[in-house]
Parts: C-alpha cells; structure tokens; sequence
C-alpha cells in the first residue's frame, strides 16, 4: 500500500512540479515528523497569522492534517527543497467548484523565508489547482498587518482587490484583511520569481 493520500480521481499523487530549486507535491503519511518540525521551528512567524500554529502542534496534527490534504474543498502541497526536505505548505483551501474559485496559501518555515520560496511554491499550487481542479480564480487574503505574506502575494503578480473590515478573527481580534485575486489565465504571463540560495 502506498504512502501517498491517493484520490486517483483527483490526478497522480506523485506528481511534482517544479522550480528552481524547489518542488511541491501532494503529502504522504510519512511526512507527519517533518511537517511537525517545521511548524514547531516557525512558530514565531507562523502563530500571529495562523491560530493553528502552537507549541503544542503534535504529530497527530500533523497526520490530521495530511489526512484531510486532498479533501474535496481543498489542495493541500508539500514544499520540498534541493534536498527533498520539507520546509513549508503550499494550496488552495475554500474550493468553491460551483464559481472555480479557491483560497491560496502558503507558508514556509522559518529559515527559509524572504528567498522567493512561497511565491514560487503558491504559484505553482496554483497551476496544479487549475489542472486538477478546473479553477479559474484565487484569492489570498492576509491581515493589513501580514507584511510577509503581502510581499508574497505582490511578488507572485496578484492584484490588489481592497480592504475587506474585519474579515479575518486571528487570536480573538477582529484583523481588516487585504484581498489580492489572480486568474488562472494570469499564471503563465507571472515571471517565475528567482529563488535564491
């Protein structure tokens, strides 16, 4: 039996897509201590945005995680590196199949942010969601005080949509969010960000 989360209907689970120097693919069972190492390493970065994101993330939510990767409403990636080493997430999660619109996330961890790595891994999550999923349109939606992921989104080419108040409840706090949209159509005229060493 493979390793792989495997929906056959959702394409090959062991597909990989490329850039340089960084891969994305779907999850296996076994990347739940890497997956828990990385969180843990990032918590300062990662806690202000993502409640999940505590130090007492466990193995089992990792497994948890990877488990429910694949699901219906929602492509999730692992980020790998030159050395096939995990270092962060990359997907789309709020799927709306009836509009083919998608929420796209990214995060990576904590020593191998500000080197291009999650806008080169969101967009291509992006293009494995348009292949596999038939979507048109992705939001990224960040608090006003998220400058790393505004960076991201702004380096992967998205468009500034507005300020949508009180969008967002991180840590029992109302945040206004940005909204930045990019199209399926858009993906190929984006120039690939470099990603450096």
């Amino acid at each position: 039996m493979s390793d792989a989360i495997n929906n056959p209907a959702e394409g090959d689970p062991d597909k990989r897509e490329e850039a340089p120097d960084i891969r994305i693919r779907r999850f296996f069972i076994t990347d739940d201590d890497e997956l828990t190492s990385a969180v843990r390493d990032s918590l300062d970065i990662l806690s202000p945005w993502m409640p999940w994101a505590t130090p007492d993330f466990s193995r089992t939510d990792a497994s948890d995680f990877i488990n429910g990767s694949n699901g219906t409403n929602r492509l999730d990636l692992a980020i790998l590196d030159e050395n096939d080493e995990l270092i962060g997430v990359a997907g789309v999660n709020q799927i709306d199949v009836t509009n083919r619109v998608g929420n796209l996330g990214y995060w990576v961890r904590a020593d191998r942010t500000r080197q291009g790595v999650a806008s080169a891994a969101a967009r291509l999550a992006a293009k494995r969601a348009v292949e596999e999923r038939n979507l048109n349109r992705f939001q990224i939606t960040m608090s006003v005080d998220n400058e790393p992921s505004r960076r991201t989104a702004e380096r992967l080419g998205a468009t500034f949509e507005g300020i949508a108040r009180n969008a967002l409840l991180l840590h029992n706090r109302f945040h206004d969010a940005r909204v930045y949209s990019l199209m399926a159509s858009e993906l190929d005229q984006i120039p690939q960000p470099p990603v450096r060493p």
